[in-house]
């Protein structure tokens, strides 16, 4: 087996654990918030975690693929797009 494919292998496999390490993470905080919290609140709760760790998972994500203070100079190219409309 050449280096390449055993690399993206190794690839593969970390990405998976990592899909599977955030999936359980989700739901140990969303089991733990229904058991605590009446019907309607726990729901609205859930949601709301939810969206909050995705923001997360997306901004380490980004530091990862691009760089430290990647998220800040796309914020400011938005900014400058907006502004000089």
């Amino acid at each position: 087996m050449n280096w390449e494919r055993k690399l993206s292998i190794d690839n593969n496999k970390q990405f998976i654990l990592n899909q599977l390490l955030w999936i359980g993470i989700s739901f140990g905080i969303s089991l733990g918030i229904s058991l605590l919290l009446p019907f309607a609140v726990s729901l609205v709760a859930i949601f709301g975690i939810f969206i909050l760790l995705n923001i997360y998972m997306r901004r380490i994500m980004m530091r990862r693929m691009s760089g430290p203070g990647a998220g800040h100079n796309i914020r400011k190219l938005l900014v400058r797009v907006v502004v000089r409309r």
